[in-house]
Formats: C-alpha cells, structure tokens, sequence
C-alpha cells in the first residue's frame, strides 16, 4: 500500500539460526527470528546506491551481520549485482520505492555508500513512524490467509473480479453465506464454522483470532472488513 518496490534487511537482523522441517512455521518462530522490532522506513533511493550497498555488504569478512538480503522479487546475475526486480530488468540511474531497516538509514550501520547517500539527500523517518518488520509479516501473511478461505485468488482467476460490480457481487454472495444469523455481521463462531476446515487443526482459533484482529476489529467483521483482503499488500 506504500508502493514498496523492494525491500532490504541485512542479515543481523535475523536470530534464532535455526532450520525448520517442512510443516507449519509457529508466530513464536516469527518472534524468535525477528527478536527486535526492525522498523521499516520507507525510502526512496537510486538503484546504483541499493546495487552498490548490496555488493559492498556481502564482500567483507564473514560472518557479516550488514549481509543485505532482498525480498524474493530481487534477482541477482553471476557477476553479483543486482539484475531484475519484480520481473523487471534493474535499472542503476532508477529511484526505487525500498522498505528497510530504519537504524540502517539512521547512522546504526556503516553500509556505504548507503549510509552516506541517506546522510546527505533524505530525510529518515523518526523511529517512532516505522512499523516493525513483525507487523509487516504478520499483515501480510493474515491477507494471504483471508485470500486462501475466501477463495479470492481461485475468483481472480476468473472474470468476477475484473469489474467493481462483479466483485462486490461475489463479496456479498460470499457474506450471506457465512451470516447464517442475518445480523449483519460474521462473528467468530459463524467464521469459525465457515473456515474451519480450512485452518490448521488445534491452531484454527488462534488464527482465526490473529486473523481478526488483522482488519482492525477485534471481534464481528462487517462487509467492509471483508473488502479488505482483496487489495493485495505489496
């Protein structure tokens, strides 16, 4: 929604160390990988100072806590440097839309020539203004999973949501369903019911509950709510 292209982080930043088996990955995982709140400032920077910071950052002695490390619509060619971002060729001269972690753009970190160009063209948002990268995950990852139970994505593909009537039109057909008690708005035993089946086993209420609070009610959702997840995070 803030028309992030990228994001970056560097390796420090990530604790636990640890590998998962294939299976679910637990919030106490999420919370154990991201001990600290790493705020996410949003900045925009030419593509030569994000190429050239990454390939200073992963050339020093290891272990290196200032690796950067990229989402996964960031591409690297065999020379090292950065090649496609979003399917799309990268372009050094660009200015980039990029989420990173606020004490890095602050002074915290001596990644170059990163820092010095935030230094001397932007201005940093204040901590305070920069959500933790938790809340970003977890965003995404509740928008993801109202997606999956809703069948959003199975629809996209169709032709329903290529016009604002058709959607709406699903979007209310798929309300009625789950408000068995015409009220006007799905409670969690009437979401519970509904999904269910669809939520891991003896962890359903607890992400039903995470999935709530994902659109900022902690109890009913209206039809408003429901719109919410069809508008993807990028």
């Amino acid at each position: 929604e803030e028309g992030v292209e990228l994001a970056m982080i560097q390796g420090g930043a990530v604790r636990a160390g640890a590998d998962y088996p294939a299976g679910p990955f637990t919030m106490g995982s999420l919370f154990a990988e991201f001990a600290f709140d790493c705020t996410q400032a949003i900045l925009e920077l030419p593509g030569r100072i994000i190429s050239e910071s990454a390939c200073n950052s992963r050339n020093t002695p290891k272990p290196a806590p200032n690796f950067l490390h990229f989402d996964s619509e960031v591409l690297f060619g065999n020379d090292g440097q950065i090649s496609h971002v979003n399917q799309q060729p990268f372009e050094m001269n660009r200015l980039y839309t990029v989420a990173i972690y606020q004490f890095l753009v602050a002074g915290g970190n001596e990644i170059q020539p990163l820092l010095e160009y935030c230094e001397a063209n932007l201005k940093v948002p204040d901590e305070e203004c920069c959500p933790p990268v938790k809340n970003i995950v977890i965003g995404d990852l509740m928008t993801k999973l109202w997606r999956r139970v809703l069948n959003y994505d199975d629809l996209e593909a169709g032709t329903w949501f290529r016009s604002e009537a058709g959607m709406e039109m699903v979007i209310d057909r798929v309300f009625r369903e789950i408000d068995t008690d015409g009220s006007g708005l799905l409670e969690p035993d009437e979401l519970m019911a509904a999904f269910g089946p669809k939520l891991d086993g003896e962890h359903g209420s607890g992400m039903l509950a995470n999935m709530i609070k994902s659109l900022d009610t902690n109890s009913a959702v209206s039809y408003t709510h429901l719109t919410l997840p069809t508008k993807r995070i990028v």
